[in-house]
């Protein structure tokens, strides 16, 4: 995890080097919003921190990944770009509840659902530990090598006028016969 006590933004930086003007106002987007514009059509899955965002690109390309860069960045500007977008949240373990309330904030941007892969299924100790959808895929091919593994499930947030509840890919149905047999 991220060390907050160390953490300078690059815009931070380059205004104490004056290298940027020092009187702007630069607005924050998410990790990975480029990708956007690259990928339209795409599933959009969203968690917490950057590395989550990287590795659940590695392992699930399928979706476009995007990182908040933390749980209380939830200012809905910022996700105006995901209008009429098919959204997954990814919260992590310390954060299912805020991010379910903050869903059905997002719906009024975007169709989204929570994933509830952490809240079911991570033990006592990875909660108390506050992992990340990160740490529960690398967890997840730890404990089963020989068998691939696929997207997490997910709960359909309620919306206001709509409601998206996605049909089980192959790596889901993968992922929940993996869970079955892997409780813990």
């Amino acid at each position: 995890h991220r060390r907050h006590d160390r953490f300078n933004s690059v815009q931070s930086i380059l205004k104490k080097k004056n290298l940027i003007d020092t009187d702007a106002t630069y607005t924050e987007c998410l990790f990975g919003e480029h990708l956007l514009r690259k990928f339209p059509k795409k599933m959009i899955a969203i968690c917490e921190s950057e590395k989550s965002a990287v590795i659940g690109s590695i392992l699930f390309p399928n979706y476009t990944w995007l990182a908040t860069g933390g749980k209380a960045k939830t200012d809905l500007s910022k996700y105006e770009v995901l209008k009429g977008k098919n959204v997954i949240l990814f919260p992590d373990a310390d954060g299912y509840n805020d991010w379910c309330d903050f869903g059905r904030q997002l719906s009024t941007i975007c169709r989204v659902v929570v994933s509830n892969v952490i809240e079911k299924n991570a033990t006592e100790q990875e909660k108390t530990d506050k992992i990340d959808v990160a740490d529960w895929l690398i967890r997840q091919l730890e404990l089963s090598r020989k068998e691939p593994i696929s997207a997490p499930v997910i709960d359909v947030v309620p919306q206001a006028n709509t409601v998206i509840v996605p049909q089980q890919s192959e790596q889901e149905t993968t992922l929940n016969r993996m869970i079955g047999k892997n409780p813990n």
